[in-house]
């Protein structure tokens, strides 16, 4: 529509050959212009131009005029209607359907051209000098353009209105969430501290530091506890033992998992191993997992305090003399 309105137009200082309806390549990038709201009046204005807007194509005299007008410059419609005295005279090429009989008849100067009884330049003739490249009117370019900055001010409003409530619904998920992205952010940072060459591995041993580190849901920082509670959120959770060193991925999943209270359904779980594989070594499913290898040293723990008791016992209680001989 801007093309077929707009697009033969003179340039002028906002229409130029930068910005203007002549093809369809520059129209969009027009509208794409104005969409920002940049000289969108401006441009406006310049397409309702209507003087000094009818293009001289050829060097012509002009009636009472000092100097022949030269190829390329503008004149008013209302002096290429009625005062151009060198359009009639004997010229080689013309164009089919030249009017050899038609002459100039000069108006009287001093008197308005709608008081005498004058001729129009014949439209072949008209059509050989000049071109019209005038301006719609003010109402047809205001109703385009502004029609078009309010349509797109409305659509770049809701764009934006739209963009802030999925923002704050994101943040109000998240927050609902019992896992959120601050929880993330803590467990990232705290596995940097014991990882600090980022290889994704940990010791297992050093798995209840981790959770020490963490706040709750996923450890017991900031809380009151025992290393009991520490060995039960690990009991309680299956990591993965990779030859004595347990992932970042893995990990995470578990001690999540362990926060959601529930199992996932067996496709859904399958469906995130799966994705977890993708980045883990390559390698086969370790038969052991953390819980186990704190178990043991849980169990370990226990023997070697039972046989400490054992010996303090028996320093503290030793065998009293006489005691064989006497039976």
């Amino acid at each position: 529509m801007g093309m077929n309105l707009f697009g033969s137009i003179r340039e002028n200082e906002f229409l130029n050959r930068h910005a203007n309806f002549q093809n369809f390549p520059r129209s969009m990038l027009v509208l794409m212009r104005m969409a920002t709201g940049e000289s969108w009046n401006g441009i406006m204005h310049d397409c309702t131009v209507g003087s000094m807007c009818i293009l001289v194509k050829h060097d012509v005299e002009f009636y009472g005029w000092a100097d022949i007008v030269a190829e390329g410059s503008y004149v008013n419609h209302q002096d290429a209607a009625y005062f151009c005295s060198g359009c009639y005279e004997p010229n080689d090429g013309l164009p089919a359907g030249w009017p050899g009989d038609a002459v100039f008849v000069p108006p009287a100067l001093g008197q308005p051209l709608d008081a005498q009884p004058l001729e129009p330049l014949d439209p072949t003739v008209y059509d050989y000098y000049f071109k019209n490249q005038c301006g719609q009117s003010m109402a047809v370019a205001v109703l385009y353009f502004f029609g078009f900055v309010l349509i797109c001010s409305f659509i770049l409003l809701n764009l934006v209105i739209a963009v802030i409530l999925d923002n704050f619904q994101s943040s109000s998920a998240n927050e609902a969430m019992p896992v959120s992205r601050f929880h993330m952010s803590r467990f990232v940072e705290a596995w940097a501290d014991l990882d600090p060459e980022a290889n994704y591995f940990i010791p297992v041993q050093k798995l209840s530091n981790l959770i020490s580190e963490l706040e709750p849901p996923l450890g017991v920082k900031g809380v009151v506890h025992t290393k009991s509670e520490v060995q039960n959120i690990i009991m309680t959770v299956d990591i993965p033992n990779r030859a004595g060193n347990v992932h970042f991925l893995e990990t995470l999943h578990a001690l999540s998992g362990r926060v959601a209270g529930t199992q996932l359904p067996d496709e859904e779980e399958e469906h995130i191993h799966l994705k977890l594989h993708e980045r883990l070594p390559d390698t086969a499913y370790p038969k052991y997992s953390a819980a186990h290898y704190h178990a043991a040293l849980y169990v370990q723990a226990a023997v070697r305090g039972f046989l400490a008791r054992h010996q303090m016992k028996n320093r503290m209680n030793p065998l009293q003399p006489g005691k064989d001989g006497a039976s």
